[in-house]
């Protein structure tokens, strides 16, 4: 899949969807997703969340430490990654002199809203070093369609995969090698396949 389309819901709970299908969802308060949820996709398919980060931002509204931590981790994702983030029940995003490393962090990743937004609803879509694809300050889902760059040598790296997995079995069939021995083979040649990607 090379063009996934990506939703994102904030106010009561943090809702991530990737072509229709929800993937995540988390509410606030005792459900945990209380302030800031980060997600960040595949960049070469799209169509999973490789990792997922959560910050109460409202339960440590008051803390320096924390809010530079926030503003460190977006600072640290790097450029080209497809990042999809909501705010659940209270961002605690108020005081500015405290606030502003991560107003800095979330607009140079594309945001012309999060100063100011509702600290009960936000939502972004962007791809961190070229721009937001989507922005909102309410509860309204946004949407946008990420159109990916396939990566050639993946594509094919996966394609030689697939023809040497049929290639092996035959050969599994033919040449009746027992499947410890299959396995090692396969294990080899996976390994040879990585290190081509």
């Amino acid at each position: 899949m090379t063009n996934p389309v990506l939703n994102v819901t904030s106010g009561s709970a943090a809702i991530f969807q990737l072509n229709g299908t929800t993937v995540f969802s988390r509410g606030g308060g005792d459900l945990g997703g209380r302030g800031l949820n980060i997600a960040i996709l595949d960049e070469k398919t799209g169509n999973r969340i490789k990792e997922y980060q959560h910050f109460d931002s409202w339960w440590y509204q008051n803390d320096a430490a924390y809010k530079q931590s926030i503003a460190n981790y977006l600072n640290a994702i790097p450029n080209g990654s497809i990042v999809m983030i909501a705010v659940v029940d209270n961002s605690g995003l108020f005081n500015y002199t405290i606030d502003q490393p991560i107003y800095l962090a979330l607009e140079a990743m594309g945001s012309t809203q999060i100063q100011t937004a509702p600290q009960t609803s936000w939502a972004m879509i962007t791809v961190k070093g070229t721009g937001k694809l989507a922005e909102t300050s309410t509860t309204n889902s946004i949407t946008a369609t990420n159109y990916l760059t396939v990566d050639r040598n993946a594509e094919d790296a996966i394609r030689l995969f697939k023809r040497s997995v049929l290639f092996f079995k035959e050969s599994n069939k033919r040449m009746e090698i027992s499947m410890s021995t299959f396995r090692v083979r396969m294990r080899l040649f996976i390994v040879s396949i990585i290190a081509m990607i």
